[in-house]
């Protein structure tokens, strides 16, 4: 990963994908040129591996049930960070097999967990939808090769919050005092900005340290 600094270990990248809604999978098309689709997933914390299921028709299954290489990308938390051209996010790609389930029992297991983990609600007429369903139903399992995390974080998006009103502050200033006075009241707000960001800092600094002492 280029942004060492946004890179998580591979917990964090399972607990994304434990909460996001969906996932982007990604592999390559009959004539090679790439095929992307989003898809429903869940985890199976027990194995490691994460189930989706699909019709048994359509170009997705046509590549799928030759068991390619895929890539999985998923997206828990987003949001802007105003002014920076930034965004805040978690997410985590994973890299790896997919293979179709054939075994009765491990597609029971993978539908009840894609029921409770998508509709908890309907677990009551999961029966009814599987005595319906359920030979139709495809499972596709993905046993991952490499799987990661990344993240900016909502500290990222603190630090970066005063820039979405300083500037019309500012300018306020600017506009209210012309000369070289408003441009010394802007200096005195940036100053004291900084006073109250080393103080804020060192307090931190002084708690992680004494957090790591009594540890």
């Amino acid at each position: 990963m280029r942004r060492k600094d946004r890179e998580r270990d591979e917990a964090f990248a399972w607990e994304v994908l434990k909460s996001a809604p969906y996932a982007a999978l990604s592999m390559t098309g009959q004539d090679g040129t790439p095929y992307c689709v989003p898809v429903n997933h869940v985890v199976d914390e027990t194995y490691k591996v994460l189930y989706f299921h699909c019709a048994g028709a359509g170009e997705k299954w046509q590549l799928l049930e030759k068991e390619p290489p895929v890539c999985l990308t998923a997206v828990s938390r987003m949001s802007i960070v105003p002014n920076e051209f930034e965004t805040a996010y978690d997410s985590a790609v994973v890299r790896g097999q997919a293979q179709v389930v054939t075994d009765d029992g491990e597609r029971t297991k993978a539908l009840l967990l894609l029921v409770e983990a998508l509709d908890p609600k309907g677990m009551g007429g999961l029966a009814t939808c599987m005595d319906r369903c359920f030979a139709a139903t495809k499972i596709v399992k993905i046993v991952p090769r490499e799987i990661t995390g990344a993240a900016m974080s909502m500290a990222s998006l603190i630090i970066y919050l005063p820039n979405t009103f300083a500037y019309v502050m500012y300018g306020n200033f600017l506009d209210r005092f012309p000369g070289m006075t408003g441009f010394r009241i802007v200096f005195s707000v940036m100053i004291g900005w900084a006073v109250v960001g080393v103080g804020v800092s060192t307090f931190l600094i002084r708690r992680i340290k004494k957090h790591q002492k009594n540890a």
